[in-house]
């Protein structure tokens, strides 16, 4: 089968198209949350008893600037989500928020190594070389040909979504007698 086409369901043929920005922004924000909703059933209590009791907004904003405790929770998170994304997309093509928007990932060569999944992956690591991606890749899906982040440039892979090929027209028919039957 050509490159760019696939079979779906029940023998029909669809085509792969890169994914819409709305599908892939939507994605993202599923496997955040699933991923937030693990961090917090897991240390959340335990946060809440870590942090004082504070009278005003500007206190507990102070409070939580310089804490220690919410910069490892955001060091875990991240980590979370790095592996959460590997795990996934390693063995499935695809995260639960891609399963859910009808997205899945792919190698420009073919079969996706784990270092084409860590390229990928890389922007969700907290450190500085790496947080410039927090800002330099949804501005790149903007402008660059087939919506694709700098991190899946560099590691040669897309996000695509499968759109089935409209059916077939039937054959006209030409003899007028049969029109009428």
């Amino acid at each position: 089968m050509p490159r760019g086409k696939k079979k779906m369901s029940a023998g029909q043929e669809g085509t792969e198209v890169p994914a819409l920005l709305w599908k892939r922004a939507a994605a993202f924000v599923i496997d955040a949350a699933i991923v937030y909703a693990i961090l917090f059933l897991a240390i959340g209590g335990k946060l809440a008893t870590a942090l004082p009791d504070a009278a005003s907004f500007a206190e507990s904003y102070a409070l939580m600037a310089e804490s220690s405790i919410l910069n490892w929770v955001s060091v875990i998170f991240s980590l979370m989500l790095l592996l959460y994304f590997l795990l996934l997309e390693r063995r499935f093509g695809q995260s639960i928020g891609k399963m859910v928007m009808g997205l899945h990932v792919q190698s420009d060569s073919g079969h996706i190594s784990f270092w084409q999944h860590l390229g990928r992956a890389m922007f969700l690591i907290p450190v500085f070389p790496f947080m410039v991606l927090w800002i330099a890749d949804p501005i790149a899906m903007l402008f660059t040909r087939n919506n694709r982040r700098l991190s899946e440039i560099v590691s040669k892979t897309r996000v695509v979504e499968y759109r089935e090929l409209p059916a077939a027209p039937d054959a006209p028919m030409t003899d007028s007698k049969e029109k009428g039957k």
